[in-house]
């Protein structure tokens, strides 16, 4: 929960690339269970897969044909790999946890699950099958790749770090734990819910890197979905926490966009 128990969610997708003259694709994705995916890969993995990102930024955009725009044969696996590390810090710090003590009924969490689920589908598949949506949103550069790319990184760091700062508060639906502890530090000191921040900082990349309309279109959706975390988090929050949490959130204006939302 943002500030205090996180209820950011980080599911883990293979993807197989397609690529077509003049443009970067995000081809047909099959979300797998981040469980099933991490259960098999080693702790030394997971710094091969941080390594094989860092090594692999500067070459991963390639001209395929001189008088076409650039097409780019990498991008899925990069992009794939940095959201694969999120998912690997997720569960690897998901154990010993503080007991649960209180949380929110499953029928407010519907909703925003709801949409945070369409969100995902349009952002790592490519479904539905609409042409509209297959439409370029933005150039198949290297320029733009590289921001792409380099946005989806610099977000997932920035919610592992809000993830780390959780410590064992942290929960995957919105809950008060046993001894829960009010963070305020770091980025809890800039924005309330961070982790979304950064997931919603992540994503943004991941649709500029991939390029199409349907992962522009997953971003407004995104912001709604989080918003509507945000605001089950914060319920619950302020019935435990009382005027601590309300001088927090005048002194941290902004749930997830500073001063914004």
């Amino acid at each position: 929960m943002s500030a205090e128990g996180s209820n950011d969610h980080s599911p883990c997708w293979t993807m197989s690339q397609k690529v077509t003259t003049g443009s970067v694709h995000a081809a047909k994705c099959h979300f797998t269970p981040a469980f099933s995916l991490f259960v098999a890969l080693p702790a030394g993995r997971m710094l091969d897969a941080a390594l094989y990102v860092a090594g692999n930024l500067s070459p991963v955009l390639t001209v395929l044909a001189p008088r076409e725009k650039h097409m780019f044969a990498n991008v899925h696996q990069i992009i794939n790999a940095i959201w694969l590390i999120l998912s690997a810090v997720w569960i690897v710090t998901a154990f010993r946890l503080k007991p649960s003590v209180r949380t929110v009924d499953i029928g407010s969490r519907i909703l925003p699950l709801m949409v945070l689920g369409c969100a995902f589908v349009l952002l790592f598949t490519d479904r539905p099958p609409i042409a509209l949506l297959e439409a370029r949103s933005f150039p198949a550069l290297v320029a733009v790749v590289g921001t792409g790319i380099a946005l989806t990184a610099i977000g997932v760091a920035f919610a592992i770090v809000a993830r780390l700062y959780l410590g064992r508060n942290w929960s995957a639906a919105p809950k008060i734990r046993r001894d829960h502890g009010l963070v305020r530090r770091g980025p809890y000191s800039l924005v309330r819910h961070p982790i979304y921040t950064g997931m919603l900082v992540a994503a943004l990349g991941t649709a500029i890197a991939f390029g199409q309309l349907r992962h522009l279109f997953a971003l407004p959706l995104l912001i709604i979905g989080f918003w509507l975390q945000a605001r089950s988090e914060e319920r619950l929050l302020l019935s435990e926490f009382g005027e601590r949490y309300c001088a927090y959130r005048l002194d941290v204006r902004g749930a997830i966009i500073p001063y914004l939302l």
